[in-house]
């Protein structure tokens, strides 16, 4: 994150604009954002463990 930051600020990331918003306008704007990246991100590990332990099952998808 701090990489990022420093070097590509411009176009803004969605772990970027969840700090512009926590820094700009507080919690209540930040928290959104955060549950978007939650949404967006969480079921991807999820998947793979699934996928994983179906395969070891030896059911594909």
């Amino acid at each position: 994150f701090g990489a990022v930051i420093v070097v590509a600020y411009h176009p803004y990331t969605l772990p970027v604009s969840i700090w512009i918003a926590l820094q700009e306008q507080g919690l209540p704007a930040a928290l959104p954002l955060a549950l978007l990246l939650l949404l967006v991100g969480l079921p991807l590990p999820i998947f793979a463990f699934l996928g994983r332990r179906q395969a070891r099952a030896g059911v594909s998808l």
